[in-house]
């Protein structure tokens, strides 16, 4: 027997109806997970935004990088109080070379009379 045409056949094919995966939990459970994992993510960004406006924005050579600076507090101190005696560059750059081991040059002396003290 042959079966009759789908097109002339007057009976109802029963289809099941359409899955809309959106409303399964565990599709729900999904986008809560992802929405969670960009909630975090923006709290971090908000995190770091609110953390550089504490902060000052550029700092001067914040690398580091250049001539470090060998003229310490105590430096400044004992060639201040030399010169104050009446002593020359040259002469405070000698008595401090042999006073402390650490040899320095009439122009470092005359730097930091120049920066810290005013005749």
């Amino acid at each position: 027997m042959r079966r009759p045409s789908p097109l002339i056949d007057n009976r109802v094919q029963r289809t099941p109806e359409p899955v809309d995966f959106k409303s399964t939990p565990e599709y729900m459970k999904r986008e809560i997970e992802k929405l969670k994992a960009e909630i975090k993510e923006k709290d971090k960004l908000i995190a770091e935004l609110q953390s550089q406006l504490q902060q000052p924005q550029k700092i001067h050579n914040e690398r580091g990088a250049g001539r470090k600076t060998k003229i310490t507090d105590e430096m400044v101190v004992e060639v201040l109080t030399l010169r104050q005696e009446g002593y020359g560059f040259s002469k405070i750059a000698k008595i401090y070379s042999e006073k402390t081991g650490i040899s320095i040059s009439k122009a470092t002396v005359d730097k930091i009379t120049k920066n810290w003290y005013f005749e």
